[in-house]
């Protein structure tokens, strides 16, 4: 029995993972939302995704003494989080620093306080 209810649990996380990954493609593709409600609802889906992915796969809250594993999923998770920061932060000031136009680098002078 215990072969039959974990095949159960793990057709259900697939076709959760599965209806969720789909909902996000194509709410992007069709345009059902935009501008900051489009990326809230990406992240509150990419948000049920990693708990699906959690639950039904990782089996993190099924355990008697989760602490460790749960330990270590945060961990691993908030060092995720501050790498994706990091990098979109510099990508940000990347972008903004590479307008090689004559405007564009009077802009920049003038915003940082060096104007001629």
């Amino acid at each position: 029995m215990k072969n039959t209810s974990e095949t159960n649990s793990y057709i259900i996380g697939f076709s959760l993972a599965l209806l969720l990954t789909l909902t996000a493609y194509f709410t992007v593709v069709n345009n059902f939302l935009d501008g900051g409600i489009l990326v809230a609802a990406i992240m509150l889906l990419a948000f049920l995704q990693l708990f699906v992915q959690a639950s039904f796969f990782l089996h993190l809250w099924q355990e008697k003494n989760p602490r460790w594993n749960l330990l270590v999923f945060l961990s691993t998770f908030s060092i995720i989080v501050l790498v994706v920061i990091g990098s979109l932060w510099i990508m940000n000031n990347l972008d903004y620093r590479h307008d090689n136009t004559h405007e564009g680098v009077q802009k920049i002078l003038e915003k940082e306080g060096f104007s001629r």
